[in-house]
């Protein structure tokens, strides 16, 4: 079959940008045109270690000269006691023409690609390298730069979207490091991001911590966030830094039920759309008017059904949602009704997530609404995206640690009416959102596991050496205000600010002085609680759950069902046999 022209010019501009190149033990080495260095992905336990590997050149090249040593095909050079930016000179030779420069090990991923991207989809050639992996090939691949304000005119350290092909131009799916099998790819540059990591170590503790969606029976597969690792990306031929490869956000990834067409009618079932701008309707305080004409609505986009697909759109679930939220009027309504057009679960955990990382650009925008099937239920769930500008990180590097992201920022709960209704003292979620942040609190949400979290993943770019060639490719560039970029220096300023945040909130957002089980309000959990809690059941003038202050109920509705009763009672016991008594801060 012939192949289209594309794919002929793809194979030459492969080509044209490749360098001499070489394989070690089979491994893909790539080359960095402005540096002259290549680089070998390997496993992480050969650092430290002597590693033996058998060359193969490129047949143009006769020679390779590693150190002092001259190497041909099918050679075994020994470099000794690998680590991070431990570097060799290499020198090959041909027929008198020689090629100069020095080859280095990393232990992340590489990911290479070629090609002439832009703002629109073009096709290019993309290579993922696992390390230790022989067999890495070029794929075929439709690629575009993406983003915000990140993808504006002037920017230099591009955020890219790739979708795999075949030889035909149809979509291609393959799976990388683990992750799923699909078409489609994003590459998050970090651009504005000090310490280059924040995005994916926050998707993972949402991974980690968010409670599953509402339709989780049917669909235990569904993610609320994109599985990814941090890699090192070579574009034509030239090294362009740290990037966070990871899965799409989309109906794949939610596993929402896809819709119904027969030859009269389209049946909308899963549905999903992006929040793209901070706007009133976005809040959910004063929503705009829609269109489902328009793959938009006042900073939202439709992601699926895919509006070149289906047209027109249904914004209804959407909106009847957004709507009754802006016209709910007392918080005994929005108790009474909230559950009906919301995950309360996620979003109680959202909020908790939110305000622990004072996640500036994510409140209102930068997240995902979704619907299993409306053809069954309504109900919203809620998918995060986009969490660079955390953990003490604004959305530019200039001014570089405004007062908004410090860990004594205010949480901008009241900046979403759905939030704000949740974080009243006198809704029935104010107790079950204060004590979800308790239990997360003494697990996932601990200083120091929190601390740990950042620590691994920016650690384990130092010993690789990857965050070394970061800061010397980007350090000084206008996308981070001329700053110097330095990944230890980050990693220390993200851990204090994790210890003062933490305090902040234990202090002023959730009562870590009203603890649960804390029936008689003294400071510590003992059997005198249980005295009391016992001596409130029995009461025969003991009043209901409601009578109670929201905080009282936290204290006294041990197991959090919304019942003061003999169960609390058992709770408490568990409670008590289990832990040793803890006096509050």
């Amino acid at each position: 079959m012939k192949k289209p022209l594309f794919v002929i010019l793809l194979a030459w501009f492969t080509a044209l940008t490749a360098a001499a190149q070489f394989t070690l033990n089979g491994l893909v080495v790539a080359h960095d045109s402005r540096t002259g260095t290549f680089l070998c992905s390997v496993p992480d336990t050969v650092f430290g270690h002597d590693y033996g590997a058998r060359i193969t050149l490129d047949k143009e090249w006769e020679e390779l000269r590693i150190g002092n040593h001259a190497f041909v095909a099918g050679d075994s050079v020994t470099f000794d006691s690998v680590g991070g930016g431990k570097t060799w000179p290499v020198l090959l030779t041909d027929d008198g023409k020689t090629w100069q420069g020095t080859i280095t090990f990393t232990s992340q991923p590489i990911v290479m690609m070629t090609g002439n991207f832009g703002y629109d989809y073009t096709p290019g050639t993309v290579r993922v390298v696992e390390p230790g992996r022989v067999g890495a090939e070029w794929l075929s691949a439709r690629v575009k730069w993406r983003g915000g304000t990140t993808n504006s005119a002037g920017k230099h350290k591009r955020n890219y979207h790739i979708k795999f092909i075949d030889d035909l131009g149809d979509k291609q799916d393959h799976s990388f490091l683990g992750l799923r099998e699909d078409n489609s790819w994003i590459m998050d540059a970090g651009q504005v991001d000090m310490g280059r990591v924040r995005n994916r170590v926050a998707t993972d503790l949402w991974l980690d911590m968010a409670s599953k969606p509402y339709y989780h029976d049917k669909e235990p597969n569904a993610l609320t966030g994109v599985r990814g690792t941090m890699v090192e990306v070579f574009v034509n031929g030239a090294y362009n830094g740290i990037y966070n490869f990871s899965e799409a956000m989309d109906r794949k990834q939610l596993k929402l039920k896809k819709y119904k067409q027969d030859q009269d009618s389209i049946t909308l079932r899963g549905q999903l759309w992006k929040v793209k701008s901070w706007t009133r309707t976005a809040s959910m305080y004063v929503p705009e008017n829609y269109d489902n004409d328009s793959d938009t609505w006042d900073g939202i986009e439709v992601k699926y059904p895919d509006f070149e697909e289906i047209q027109p759109t249904d914004w209804t679930t959407l909106h009847r949602a957004t709507q009754w939220m802006a016209t709910v009027r007392s918080t005994a309504d929005f108790d009474d009704q909230a559950h009906e057009y919301f995950d309360m679960p996620v979003i109680i955990d959202y909020i908790i997530f939110h305000n622990v990382l004072n996640a500036i650009d994510n409140l209102c925008k930068n997240i995902y609404w979704f619907c299993y099937d409306r053809t069954k239920s309504e109900v919203l769930s809620l998918a995060v995206w986009d969490l660079d500008t955390t953990v003490g990180q604004n959305w530019t590097d200039n001014p570089l640690h405004p007062a908004n992201v410090g860990p004594t920022n205010p949480t901008l709960n009241g900046e979403h009416r759905l939030h704000s209704f949740i974080t009243d003292p006198q809704s029935k979620y104010y107790p079950l959102w204060q004590q979800r942040y308790h239990e997360l609190r003494n697990t996932l949400l601990r200083p120091d596991s929190l601390k740990a979290r950042y620590a691994r993943c920016i650690q384990a770019l130092i010993a690789s050496g990857a965050a070394r060639r970061e800061e010397q490719r980007w350090s000084g560039d206008t996308d981070v205000a001329r700053h110097e970029i330095n990944l230890a220096s980050e990693l220390e300023y993200i851990e204090q600010w994790i210890d003062k945040r933490m305090e902040y909130l234990d202090t002023n957002t959730y009562n870590t002085n009203t603890t649960v089980g804390d029936v008689n309000a003294d400071g510590e959990i003992s059997v005198a609680d249980l005295t009391v809690l016992a001596d409130l059941i029995m009461s025969e003038t003991q009043p209901a759950a409601s009578a109670y202050s929201p905080l009282e109920r936290f204290r006294i509705d041990v197991n959090g069902d919304g019942e003061i009763s003999v169960a609390d009672l058992t709770a408490l016991v568990s409670i008590i046999m289990n832990t040793t008594p803890v006096e509050t801060p």
